[in-house]
């Protein structure tokens, strides 16, 4: 289809007449304010965006929920309440802007010859690139599970003429290295930054550190931020939204497939504003994705007629080992 109108579908399955409403009362305000191409005041509802009106935008109470949701075997949990609904910033963050940020920056700096990586060819600035973020990872001390494949610095995997925006399998980027390797992409592009001065250089470092910052506060932070961690947090997000948006604008003008525009950028803003104070790092979904992993390789050993009852009983003593002096075989 030749068109730039997106057409969306929803189920009325997993949304009432009140939740379908609201959405498409959404959507229609959203529109009419693209039209005036000005940022709105006020949400659909009249609501005036100030500092207070985050805080109000969440879901408090199950009686809530149940307003804009069928029933779910969620509300059926004892104790269960909407604000055990958490983010992911693995996926949100780590599989999604992350990955778009670090392979957006491999692209423009592999383009043409520079100062500062100058083979004759993509392929050979991609081989000087990789030789970089190499060095850089042995002089920080990551292990080679905490780094990229050598895969990702090459056209086979960016694909650069396909005109589509890039896809990295997680054998080749996973969550851990993504989040390693924004730091260095954060130190590359502000070296560069630094040296040309160029608008699209400073904006593209204006991604990647903002990036870093983000994860920076993370490591460094408890499981609640303080206020002046919160600060460096929202401002991390504010100079990665911010370098975002103009690359993607410059993007278009040249008419590649980078700097990519997702949901998860709008779940990121989310992550930052509407959960004041919490620290993602600690509600990550690293453990969970974990259990599939182990839960898969005990399947692969378990009689094919039992394999859901071993598989939770085998990772249930396994999980329970870290508090005895036991040790699996």
């Amino acid at each position: 289809m030749d068109t730039r109108i997106l057409i969306s579908c929803m189920s009325g399955t997993y949304c009432n007449h009140y939740s379908r409403t609201r959405i498409l009362e959404t959507i229609a305000w959203s529109f009419e304010a693209l039209s005036t191409g000005k940022y709105p005041r006020c949400d659909p509802w009249g609501r005036p965006f100030t500092a207070q009106y985050h805080p109000h935008r969440m879901l408090v109470t199950i009686s809530e929920w149940a307003d804009v949701n069928p029933e779910t075997p969620l509300m059926r949990i004892p104790g269960w309440s909407p604000w055990r609904i958490l983010p992911d910033i693995m996926h949100i963050c780590y599989l999604a802007c992350t990955v778009d940020v670090i392979t957006s920056c491999l692209l423009d700096w592999s383009d043409s010859a520079s100062l500062f990586f100058n083979g004759s060819s993509r392929e050979k600035r991609l081989t000087q690139l990789w030789e970089n973020y190499r060095s850089w990872c042995e002089s920080q001390g990551y292990d080679l599970a905490d780094r990229a494949s050598r895969k990702l610095f090459s056209t086979s995997a960016l694909k650069p003429e396909a005109g589509k925006y890039v896809e990295v399998s997680q054998k080749t980027l996973n969550a851990t290295a993504a989040r390693y390797m924004a730091f260095w992409v954060a130190s590359v592009s502000k070296k560069i930054a630094e040296w040309t001065g160029a608008d699209p250089d400073m904006f593209r470092a204006g991604a990647a550190m903002g990036l870093a910052e983000i994860e920076m506060v993370c490591l460094r932070g408890g499981r609640v931020f303080s206020p002046p961690e919160w600060t460096h947090f929202e401002f991390g997000y504010l100079v990665y939204r911010a370098g975002l948006n103009k690359m993607g604008a410059i993007a278009l003008e040249k008419k590649q497939t980078r700097w990519r525009q997702r949901p998860k950028g709008h779940g990121l803003e989310h992550l930052v504003h509407d959960f004041h104070g919490l620290n993602p790092r600690y509600c990550s979904n690293f453990l969970d994705e974990d259990f599939v992993r182990r839960s898969k390789k005990l399947a692969i050993q378990s009689n094919a007629r039992f394999v859901s009852k071993h598989v939770l009983f085998r990772y249930a003593i396994a999980a329970t080992l870290r508090w005895t002096d036991l040790k699996p075989e």
